[in-house]
């Protein structure tokens, strides 16, 4: 009997409807018809919780072959996408490295296309990561905005160097110029400010991750 067989099969043996057991394990009746349709399966959390109330050992709740390949590929896409996580968090770092050098401007010392990157880089955070991650609860997003507003006024404040307003002055007939320099000047500020928004955070996770993980042993 494969898995989602074996969940209706225990189900109505236990007299339950897909709303009871829904409202036990607190998810919706429709994930519920879903695990017992096949078209997904539970975390683990879950079905620890699906044996008990079933009082059912694990071990017989998971012969399934389908299940045993859904969770190994599932656990082959984690660490995968852990890797590719660490590879984009060292970029963004070395990005927002010469993305400060660029923004203040040193002795007059430019990198090409550095800004391109910086820009590139927050619309890439701002879809994959800040929808996926960091939006889905309120007091993340709050700390998040507060901590991305600290960091957009200090660089504000200090991300426009006196090389620039004095290159704005002199150009102060030119219209479009000082337009189009003021805009590429706030859009970059703003970018490297989301971009290091995220790595600050990302470093705070990762030393909570490490902590907790020590004090488990």
């Amino acid at each position: 009997m494969n898995f989602s067989d074996k969940l209706k099969f225990l189900r109505k043996q236990n007299q339950f409807t897909q709303k009871n057991l829904a409202d036990q394990l607190h998810v919706s009746r429709k994930t519920v018809s879903s695990w017992e349709s096949g078209r997904n399966y539970p975390d683990i959390k879950t079905i620890v919780k699906i044996s008990t109330i079933y009082d059912i050992p694990i071990d017989r709740l998971l012969k399934d072959n389908n299940i045993v390949n859904y969770y190994d590929d599932k656990i082959h896409k984690g660490k995968t996408h852990e890797k590719l996580q660490k590879i984009f968090f060292y970029l963004t770092s070395i990005i927002i490295f010469f993305g400060y050098i660029e923004l203040y401007e040193p002795d007059g010392f430019h990198i090409p296309l550095i800004g391109g990157l910086v820009i590139i880089n927050a619309i890439i955070i701002n879809i994959f990561v800040l929808r996926q991650h960091f939006f889905q609860n309120k007091n993340t997003t709050i700390t998040l905005l507060l901590l991305f507003t600290i960091i957009l006024i200090f660089n504000v404040i200090f991300g426009i160097p006196k090389k620039f307003l004095d290159i704005l002055l002199t150009n102060r007939n030119n219209d479009d110029f000082i337009l189009g320099s003021i805009s590429g000047r706030l859009l970059f500020i703003l970018s490297i400010t989301i971009c290091t928004t995220i790595e600050i955070v990302w470093i705070y996770l990762k030393y909570q991750f490490i902590k907790n993980r020590r004090l488990k042993k």
